[in-house]
């Protein structure tokens, strides 16, 4: 019985490696070696599963996994992110509070290094002693220098610490540009923002609740009592149900999401036209890899080259498109598509340089009439003002970002 069950097994394995030398043998760069590799991996016979259900899938995943020919269930949601040193903290996992360089140096307390967080204390209460997973930041009141300019009052500035497995941070999402904060970074939360009651591959919207009848629709109300949100009116003027919470961290990205979800349901719509005979899966998942392409686009062909404008510098780091007519056919599945710590952590803040101090809203003139201070956090007030989407999107498109900076 053990026998035929391991020729069983044996079969299988086979089949899928030939399936994977196949499939892999197209890509350039890509050994047949390296396909056969991935059934040697550790807890192999539970990792097969998975390999199985990849090579069946038309469709990305939401969570990143079954992305790569090969190691399928790598680098996706909550895995670790790549750090370029060993982790150093102190007392095992705790944060570190003094400098490596000596146990009697302390740290230099964060508010003078820099001038958001729910937990780990209250911003008008001093900040909690030794609180699990918490590096809130206390401020002085004895210091005047030390106070927020805005709130002298404000006693502690809340803070968590990011989520670990093995003392290293866990990217809690994908590292793909794969649309995740519109569709959900998991089933589950794709589930809560798809409209199943059409039948044909829509994102869920609900009517501008103002008194005009002609204007497009908008992301639900989210609905949990217990998310953040600084809406004055959370009654009539809640938070947005999106893929990802923090689209509502400030109002344009609300108002971009919304676009997106909009531009998801204009192309599922038009899918439903040409090819009536699809089904609701079928219609959402190709308007969500036709958004997702939108987004890898303009992130590749518009953003990066105002970033990093020298076309060599593109080119030698392998993020300068094809001339057009062109196709890439240079798929490396070995490259690690991990976000690396430093990256996320420090390198990338660059991108806050960026942004303006407010965000102007504009007519349909370009004639400037109003503006939004960049610190109104998750308060999606503006969103539902009458032409407050527009408004915003027009002054997205006429006021430049700021230059990069950097001195973060």
């Amino acid at each position: 019985m053990q026998l035929s069950s391991f020729l069983k097994l044996l079969g299988v394995l086979l089949i899928v490696g030939a399936y994977e030398v196949r499939q892999a043998s197209s890509y350039e760069g890509t050994s047949s070696q390296q396909v056969l590799d991935t059934l040697n991996l550790q807890n192999c016979q539970s990792s097969l599963a998975i390999r199985l259900a990849c090579h069946k899938r038309k469709y990305r995943t939401f969570d990143g996994t079954c992305n790569k020919s090969v190691q399928h269930n790598t680098r996706s949601r909550q895995y670790t992110v790549c750090p370029f040193s060993p982790p150093n903290y102190q007392n095992g996992l705790g944060p570190r509070i003094a400098s490596v360089a000596g146990s009697q140096i302390p740290l230099t307390n964060p508010r003078t290094v820099t001038n958001i967080t729910q937990g780990c204390g209250i911003n008008t209460d001093p900040c909690p002693a030794n609180a699990p997973g918490c590096v809130s930041i206390p401020i002085s009141q004895a210091n005047p220098d030390d106070r927020l300019a805005n709130n002298e009052d404000v006693q502690c500035i809340p803070l968590s610490r990011s989520a670990q497995s093995n003392g290293e941070q866990v990217n809690i999402v994908s590292s793909y540009i794969d649309g995740s904060n519109i569709y959900g970074a998991n089933f589950l939360e794709s589930e809560t923002v798809r409209d199943r009651r059409a039948n044909i591959g829509l994102l869920r919207v609900v009517p501008l609740p103002i008194p005009r009848s002609d204007r497009l629709p908008i992301s639900p109300p989210l609905t949990d009592p217990g998310t953040f949100c600084r809406s004055p009116r959370p009654s009539d003027q809640p938070c947005f149900l999106f893929g990802d919470f923090r689209d509502n961290e400030n109002p344009t990205l609300m108002t971009i999401h919304i676009l997106l979800t909009r531009e998801h349901n204009r192309i599922a719509h038009f899918l439903h036209n040409l090819n009536p005979h699809w089904h609701d899966e079928r219609l959402f998942q190709e308007a969500r890899k036709i958004v997702i392409a939108h987004l890898q686009h303009v992130t590749y062909k518009e953003w990066l080259p105002v970033l990093f404008f020298s076309e060599d510098l593109r080119r030698d780091n392998g993020i300068l498109l094809e001339s057009p007519g062109n196709f890439f056919n240079g798929y490396d599945p070995s490259v690690d598509v991990s976000t690396l710590n430093s990256f996320a952590t420090a390198a990338f803040r660059m991108g806050h340089s960026l942004i303006r101090n407010s965000f102007g809203q504009f007519d349909k003139e370009f004639v400037r009439f109003s503006e939004i201070p960049t610190i109104s956090f998750f308060d999606p007030s503006v969103v539902y003002a009458n032409n407050g989407i527009d408004s915003l999107h027009l002054g997205l498109i006429r006021e430049p970002a700021q230059q990069f900076d950097r001195q973060v």
